[in-house]
């Protein structure tokens, strides 16, 4: 599987699926700008570091690499070597959705 496929499976298609493709899914002004940069080379097994969500499919996951830094909307806010910088501001991306669900 070649990159193009790998992101548009990863990154595009998710997005896409959950109707978020307006801010997610893309390197371009507008959006969210959320980025994890992976440093590739040896296997990781572990659990939740950070995280809103109560689950993860990725629990136990066994990964060829560990988080080098992670971006959120555009702003460190982990580094490796540091740890958090800050304390992430989370969204919810479907609150767009709130009080329209009488419409569908």
């Amino acid at each position: 599987m070649g990159a193009d496929e790998l992101l548009r499976l990863c990154v595009w298609g998710p997005a896409s699926i959950l109707g978020l493709d307006n801010l997610y899914g893309r390197f371009a002004p507008g959006y969210r700008g959320n980025i994890v940069v992976w440093e590739i080379g040896f296997e990781r097994v572990d659990g939740l570091e950070y995280s809103k969500a109560r689950y993860t499919p990725y629990w136990m996951f066994i990964a060829g690499g560990h988080v080098k830094a992670h971006y959120i909307g555009g702003k460190l806010v982990y580094n490796k070597h540091i740890g958090f910088i800050t304390r992430p501001k989370t969204i919810n991306p479907f609150e767009r959705l709130k009080g329209h669900e009488s419409e569908h």
